[in-house]
């Protein structure tokens, strides 16, 4: 499992307790977790201070609790454990009906990109319900990918989505000091060909 660590933070002293994300919607900015067969709220400025963007479906989250005229809610998020991508959403080859792909960009705050697929003359749109429906938590800019491609209303559609990895490739030393970091961890996804659609 992945665990995702905040810098100390001061609190009240209210006792740290671990919950299971039951739903989180960026739009609405806000969602619940479950914390001893109890919904709590909790809402995006709580995952800001945090400094994440946020939460999917089963996360599981450190978190103080206080209340409020509404009920409980989350007070302070200290970390956040997300399961590992499963098996099944890695290949070395595309099956019969997958084609290779890249990652144009993808702008996780807004939850959208583009996709680059080959043997189209396009690049294909992406949201990250599609993402998310295929098991992933999240793409980045340049990944590799392996894709099946659906016509749409509004042309060609991604349908499924797996990680494609070369399973010969050597790793790489990164030296972070001269280097800086991969892109994939950068702050701002290139914002190239950005639309408003969703």
């Amino acid at each position: 499992m992945n665990s995702i660590n905040a810098y100390p933070i001061i609190t009240n002293g209210a006792e740290r307790q671990k919950g299971t994300v039951k739903w989180f919607s960026e739009r609405l900015g806000y969602g619940f977790i479950e914390v001893d067969g109890k919904e709590v709220f909790i809402h995006r400025t709580t995952l800001s201070q945090f400094g994440a963007c946020r939460l999917l479906a089963e996360d599981i989250v450190t978190v103080t609790i206080t209340s409020s005229s509404r009920g409980q809610i989350v007070d302070t998020l200290f970390g956040i454990e997300r399961l590992p991508v499963d098996n099944s959403l890695i290949a070395s080859e595309p099956a019969e009906d997958e084609h290779i792909a890249y990652v144009k960009f993808f702008n996780e705050m807004r939850g959208y990109g583009f996709i680059e697929v080959e043997g189209y003359d396009q690049d294909i749109f992406v949201h990250s319900r599609i993402i998310e429906q295929n098991g992933l938590s999240t793409i980045y800019t340049k990944q590799k990918l392996l894709v099946t491609v659906v016509p749409g209303e509004k042309g060609y559609e991604i349908k499924t989505i797996r990680l494609l990895v070369d399973q010969n490739a050597q790793i790489e030393n990164l030296d972070i000091a001269e280097g800086g970091l991969p892109e994939r961890y950068s702050d701002s996804p290139s914002d190239d060909g950005e639309t408003d659609e969703s």
